[in-house]
């Protein structure tokens, strides 16, 4: 009896996952099918996104849609290769202590010499396992054959 009903459940719970995943590529696609429209009808704003207005909202819910906009995401990464070469460049009659604070030593723990203290009985197995935090996660997976 159990069999049947977990079974039952299991079936519902693969079909929903396939509509989800099925409804996610759908929106996907049309999505990508409005971009267009944006980039050619919209407007650009403030902050550089496209914002296409529609002549008559779409309700959906409780919400009247008044617009598209497609957000532009600019995000910087610092160049530690060009900042490094630029400091070495530097030269000793313009170098600062200011210039000597741009790149920092960090201290890290190095795992394989915390091990070889492990394996050559330097440490316990207590005070080698109080080196590690351990987390436990918990996936659902139903397994194909």
């Amino acid at each position: 009896m159990t069999d049947i009903v977990v079974r039952t459940k299991l079936a519902k719970y693969l079909t929903l996952r396939q509509e989800v995943k099925d409804l996610k590529k759908e929106m996907e696609d049309t999505r990508d099918e409005l971009v267009p429209y944006i980039k050619s009808m919209g407007r650009e704003n403030a902050a550089g996104s496209k914002v296409l207005e529609l002549d008559n909202p779409v309700k959906m819910g409780e919400d009247n849609f008044q617009a598209l906009q497609y957000t532009r995401k600019s995000s910087k990464r610092l160049n530690e290769d060009f900042i490094k070469e630029y400091i070495k460049s530097v030269p000793d009659d313009d170098f600062t202590e200011h210039h000597l604070d741009v790149i920092k030593t960090v201290e890290v723990v190095d795992q394989d010499a915390w091990w070889n203290l492990f394996v050559q009985d330097l440490i316990d197995d207590e005070t080698f396992e109080k080196g590690f935090t351990e987390t436990v996660s918990w996936a659902f997976n139903p397994i194909a054959e």
